[in-house]
């Protein structure tokens, strides 16, 4: 792989970057063929993401440290050696200078608020988690993570962590039968084995660092995806009909009306049996009807098209230019 002139190779990562974070988020949150492939789909929103950061914050540094090397890690290196030495921006006009700390500065915020929406979540799930086990009891299950909760209203949601619950509402069992049980509780199960929490809060940080519609639109989509992942992978113990119809009957639970919707639990560190607007809702029992999955190559497609998104600029950014 030949190198770029580093103008050329800055601009390519600032066009793939801005790209990443905003038409393209966008089109892809529009997508009809994500509920098909929820895995895939998820896969894909990470790669565009981390596609996005790193290409912008590439793009920067690139140009900034052109004339400390010819790629970006020994170059940054020797950035980084000149100010801890005391060298300060040797080598660097002001035009560069300003870029390097923009970078910096960039890829620092990002970092600070993934950090901050990290514990922050922590600390409302332990939080959560102290009140739950104050006004709840036990299911009378085998898994003493299951807890009830005496309100009518019918709801499920998860508090995840190395304590997990599982928390569902003596609404929701009087409302569901034993086999729509087992699909709620292997929903919800589903959102902890596989941690979800863990990959909404990516999306949730850099929706708040930037808050722009692409990242925005992000974090809707992915939390819609999760949803629907935790829905295949319940689908698997009590089959896709059994969750269609709990999912249906707690939301025509809600005063009968099928035009609203149940929210549950805390957005920022539980995972709701059906958590999202009213199109998510409809769209997930729609979706578990037949035809339903993708095709194989084409959630292979969809791999290797996030595989590259993330090696493409990865690969141009350590083959370094010219």
């Amino acid at each position: 792989m030949s190198s770029l002139p580093a103008p050329v190779l800055a601009t390519a990562l600032a066009v793939a970057g801005v790209a990443a974070a905003a038409p393209g988020s966008i089109l892809l949150a529009r997508a009809r063929w994500v509920s098909r492939a929820p895995t895939a789909a998820l896969l894909l929103w990470q790669a565009v993401c981390l596609c996005a950061g790193l290409s912008l914050t590439g793009a920067a540094l690139v140009m900034a440290t052109e004339p400390l090397g010819r790629q970006l890690p020994p170059a940054f290196a020797t950035g980084v050696r000149n100010l801890l030495t005391g060298n300060g921006f040797r080598g660097l006009d002001g035009a560069r200078i300003v870029l390097f700390v923009m970078a910096v500065a960039f890829a620092g915020h990002l970092l600070t608020v993934l950090l901050v929406t990290i514990v922050r979540a922590q600390r409302r799930r332990r939080q959560h988690r102290a009140v739950l086990d104050l006004i709840s009891g036990p299911s009378g299950a085998q898994d003493a993570a299951v807890r009830v909760l005496d309100e009518q209203a019918p709801l499920a949601w998860t508090v995840p962590g190395r304590r997990s619950r599982l928390v569902l509402t003596a609404g929701l069992m009087d409302l569901l039968t034993d086999r729509q049980l087992l699909a709620v509780l292997a929903h919800e199960r589903a959102h902890l084995s596989v941690r979800h929490d863990l990959l909404l809060v990516p999306f949730q940080a850099w929706a708040t660092a930037l808050p722009v519609p692409g990242m925005r639109a992000a974090r809707v989509a992915v939390r819609a995806l999760v949803e629907m992942q935790a829905d295949d992978l319940a689908a698997r113990t009590v089959g896709p009909q059994t969750v269609a119809s709990a999912i249906a009957a707690v939301v025509l639970a809600d005063s009968g009306d099928p035009t609203k919707n149940v929210q549950l639990g805390d957005p920022g560190s539980s995972a709701a049996w059906t958590a999202g607007a009213d199109s998510t809702v409809a769209a997930r029992v729609r979706r578990l009807q037949p035809p339903h999955p993708l095709p194989r190559w084409g959630s292979l497609l969809v791999v290797v098209a996030a595989l590259l998104l993330l090696a493409v600029p990865t690969i141009a950014l350590f083959v370094g230019w010219r």
